[in-house]
């Protein structure tokens, strides 16, 4: 059989070859796991692969390691070298004590591929030898060292690579690599001995990496030191890990910087950052000149605040920069497009200045809909009064988004002057539209007080359902308990939805009236007026709202019937349990089954 596999391994098609590999998964001895070695070194991808997932089965075979380690030697085979690492990496902590030993190979290039695959094992054990590795007499071992020592971590680890970097000399790659390391270890790192080698133009921006995974403030002058470098790279990786660490920052430490960077940034070097193809770059110069505010083109920022993946800072550094730039967004907004009109009547709205009433105002009529919904709720967000007349034709938009902001917008400035809210709606009842009388009716809901109360109870009568509907609900968020009576008027309408809503605000309140009113609800025609009338007479307590309820029990209709044992289990628990035995005889098999299941709580 594995003569028939070696064959097809040598003559087979791709397919063929990758078959014969995945036959050999179940361990079938050291001849089949040496076949599969060799298929390590395939010339196809999938073959390699396979055969990389079939060793899986073979870990703990004495000879696997050796045979692995010798496939590195492989000079004119990439794939097999490749292949070979990527397995060993699998084997981990077993293949240690034969990697250590491979250090210390006469081919630099094995003590190189070594390195590398101990760092991606990342075992503390391997650590010695890497460190030893350091002093390699090969520049690309050294170097591999530092690399796979900082995917292991740990203090000896640090220790010897802040050592490498006093100690390399004119080794640049070595102490780049070491840098390097440090930074991918990150917190907990020594800072000073970084913070030396920022004087070499060279190691510059790696020290700069560094220093912000390091996490520690007190990085942070140096890192603003770095913002007016000549050179782009340095002076990007200076902005992005100042803005690593700055933004952990609590406010109070936020503030003691910020005068320091205003005195020591260059607004023209850190503008030129904002095309950087690096999102973070672009992230880092924005906080950082919203921190500066002089001399900053909103325009810059305004350019970059289409791409989500910046628009945050970009908001946050033009609420900061308000009074610098709150006239150049007045003036950018009317001539922006669609979507930077919205954007801008956000930016507006989150600053909060009555300056910009006038432009938001305006833009309640603009043509595009989320410029009007944007423009409704930061005129809330202002809360100006003086906007309510403007925002009135919104509560009839073609656009239901927007008509619920200017509902919205209208009841938060309404709650705080509620007369003169209230009056203009008043004044509006007899508006022809049916959508404009609804809003209206929950707007006025949303305000409440005693002036609200006469227009909505008009409103009951009103031709549209909607608008009724919205009147019975606002009644149940304003009526005192004595005035409930008035609900009676929803629960005689000739739409079930307005009778729905009428129950639904009898069964916030518990009293003797609202039992009453509920109580004939649950005899109504509609199937979910009927279930919410037993909700509510649930909460009320009382033994005749107890009886109605276990009648409904019985209801020709499942649901109904279903709802009426919930409710009276909510109810009285497991006082109800001979009341909720008339389910069991429900015809209804679903019925059947929920009292059986709420008994099975109770008994």
């Amino acid at each position: 059989m594995l003569d028939e596999i070696k064959k097809r391994l040598l003559e087979g098609n791709e397919e063929e070859r990758r078959l014969a590999v995945d036959s050999l998964r179940e361990p079938k001895g050291k001849v089949a796991m040496n076949l599969i070695i060799s298929a390590l070194g395939d010339s196809s991808w999938r073959v390699r692969k396979t055969a990389e997932d079939a060793l899986e089965a073979y870990i703990g075979e004495e000879e696997l390691v050796q045979n692995l380690i010798s496939s590195l030697r492989s000079e004119e085979n990439a794939g097999l070298r490749n292949s070979a690492a990527a397995v060993l990496i699998r084997v981990g902590r077993s293949a240690i004590p034969y990697l250590k030993e491979t250090l210390k190979d006469h081919d630099r290039d094995m003590r190189k591929f070594t390195a590398d695959i101990l760092g991606e094992i990342g075992e503390v054990t391997a650590a010695p030898s890497l460190i030893e590795a350091l002093r390699d007499s090969d520049d690309n071992v050294r170097a591999a060292a530092a690399e796979a020592l900082g995917k292991i971590g740990g203090d000896e680890v640090v220790n010897a690579l802040v050592s490498i970097l006093a100690e390399a000399g004119d080794d640049l790659w070595l102490r780049f690599s070491a840098l390097e390391s440090l930074g991918r270890i990150g917190k907990g790192i020594p800072v000073e001995p970084i913070v030396g080698l920022l004087e070499d133009k060279l190691l510059r921006k790696a020290a700069f990496d560094a220093l912000g995974k390091s996490g520690d403030p007190k990085v942070i002058p140096h890192l603003i030191t770095g913002f007016r470098d000549k050179g782009k790279g340095s002076r990007e990786a200076a902005v992005v890990n100042f803005n690593l660490i700055y933004k952990t920052l609590p406010a109070e430490e936020k503030e003691r910087f910020d005068e320091e960077i205003r005195r020591n940034s260059d607004v023209h070097l850190l503008s030129d950052l904002l095309d950087s193809p690096s999102i973070e770059v672009r992230k880092g110069g924005v906080v950082i000149l919203g921190i500066i505010g002089e001399g900053v083109n909103p325009s810059c920022l305004l350019n970059l605040a289409s791409d989500e993946r910046v628009q945050e800072v970009v908001t946050d550094a033009l609420v900061g920069m308000k009074e610098k730039v709150l006239e150049t967004l007045i003036n950018t907004l009317p001539k922006s497009e669609e979507r930077m009109r919205q954007y801008i009547c956000k930016v507006l709205g989150l600053m909060g200045d009555k300056k910009a009433l006038k432009a938001l105002i305006m833009a309640l009529s603009d043509s595009y809909g989320h410029a009007r919904q944007t423009a409704a709720q930061s005129i809330a967000e202002i809360g100006a009064v003086e906007a309510v007349p403007f925002l009135i034709p919104l509560l009839s938009d073609e656009y239901e988004d927007v008509e619920e902001a200017a509902v919205k917008a209208m009841i938060t400035i309404g709650k705080d002057h509620p007369d003169e809210v209230v009056s203009r709606l008043q004044n509006g009842m007899a508006a022809h539209g049916s959508s404009l009388r609804k809003n209206m009716i929950t707007i006025l809901g949303g305000i409440g007080g005693k002036n609200a109360v006469p227009a909505i109870l008009a409103s009951m009568k009103d031709e549209d359902r909607n608008v009724r509907k919205a009147a019975a609900t606002a009644l149940g968020n304003l009526l005192p308990e004595g005035e409930i009576d008035h609900l009676a008027l929803a629960l005689a309408d000739e739409d079930s939805q307005v009778r729905l809503a009428g129950v639904h605000a009898l069964g916030k309140f518990c009293n003797r009236e609202a039992e009453r009113l509920l109580t004939l609800a649950s005899g109504d025609e509609d199937v979910w007026v009927r279930c919410a009338a037993l909700k509510g007479l649930s909460k009320t307590l009382s033994d005749d709202a107890e009886e109605t309820i276990g009648s409904a029990i019985m209801d020709g209709v499942g649901v109904v019937a279903i709802t009426a044992l919930d409710a009276l289990f909510s109810m009285k628990g497991s006082a109800a349990a001979e009341a909720i035995k008339k389910g069991l005889n429900h015809k209804d098999q679903d019925v059947v089954k929920t009292a059986k299941n709420i008994l099975s709580k109770i008994i």
